[in-house]
This record gives C-alpha cells, structure tokens and sequence, in this order.
C-alpha cells in the first residue's frame, strides 16, 4: 500500500497545524491572537528536491523566479494517517519550516490514500 510504501522509503517530516478556532487567520500566516497553539503531528513522506521541468510538467508551469513554481519549492508525497495538510499549515523538513503552496489529494473513490504537496522554504 501507500503507506507502507511511505513508511519503508520515506522519512518523518512534521506537519505543523493551526487550528482558526478562537482567533482569526489571516492571509500570508498572520495568526491573530486568541488562537490556539499549533498542532505537530510527525508523518511519512517522500521529499522530491524535483528538477524544474518535472514540478512545471505536473503543474503546468514554468520554473521561472516569480511564478507560481519557484526554485526554492520541493514536492513531496506525505501519507494519509492523519488530517489533511491545508494551506495555512506549515511543514517542517529537517528543521527548515515550509510554506504549503499546494495539496492535492491522491487515491480511489475520494478515500485519500496519499496527499502530494508543494511546499516553500
């Protein structure tokens, strides 16, 4: 399975929640006070350090400073034993905390199997 596939190649990687309930998240990460305090869950993943032409061909873009897909951004596959990443979440990756770009859910029948993410030092 995915999993075990994630759990046997992949490595921990810890996936920073933030819970909006209580305080009000703004765009660009601002947290307004009142907020609860993040939640760190360590989860499986499958970190690409992807060439450009491999994100752009995934995501139909070109790898140029200043679009969508930036040279700093890595894709990964993250596994789906616990809640799903959303955008105002963070990633932390050897301890370099990340920005995630985007997620898209993977797997049959909308029973997510995996998460692919595009994620921003």
């Amino acid at each position: 399975t995915a999993h075990r596939q994630l759990t046997k190649y992949g490595r921990s990687v810890v996936l920073r929640q933030f819970s909006v309930g209580g305080g009000q998240y703004e765009p660009g990460g601002v947290v307004t006070e009142g907020v609860n305090p993040p939640t760190d869950t360590t989860r499986k993943a499958l970190v690409l350090d992807q060439p450009g032409s491999q994100i752009s061909q995934r995501f139909g873009q070109n790898l140029q400073p200043n679009t969508l897909i930036q040279q700093a951004e890595k894709w990964l596959y993250l596994d789906a034993k616990g809640a799903k990443p959303a955008n105002q979440d963070k990633l932390i990756i050897d301890g370099t905390e990340y920005v995630i770009i985007d997620v898209q859910e993977m797997g049959p029948g909308g029973i997510a199997v995996m998460y692919m993410l595009v994620v921003r030092a």
